[in-house]
């Protein structure tokens, strides 16, 4: 039973490993791995089984590859600006008027006023 967890650290391991490691190394780990498997050297489950610690291999790097060649979609994206929602029942009515309007002045209060002019609440 001692051998399913180094079985399994050899299995993660082996594509950060292969980064650093030479062919030779490369191909020691992956005939450690299919022997513990079980697999004896010389049979077809033997080479099945270095055929896919490669392919397991390949896929790792090719997945690497692409998550360093496209960074932004690893990280969320902060929003460039900050919204404050206010809801309707708290929001200020403002008047309803411009100073452009005809017959609309400003006040001694420095409010609109007019005869198209709502008040503020």
């Amino acid at each position: 039973m001692k051998l399913v967890p180094l079985l399994i650290a050899a299995a993660i391991g082996a594509p950060i490993l292969a980064a650093c490691a030479s062919p030779e190394e490369i191909r020691a780990m992956d005939q450690r791995a299919c022997s513990g498997y079980g697999f004896k050297p010389g049979t077809d489950t033997y080479a099945n089984c270095m055929m896919k610690q490669a392919d397991k291999r390949d896929q790792d790097m090719r997945a690497n590859m692409q998550n360093m060649s496209h960074p932004a979609a690893q990280q969320p994206v902060a929003p460039a600006a900050t919204v404050i929602v206010i809801p309707a029942e708290i929001k200020p009515k403002l008047p309803d008027c411009r100073m452009q309007d005809p017959g609309v002045t400003l006040n001694s209060d420095g409010k609109w006023e007019g005869p198209n002019c709502t008040p503020a609440r």
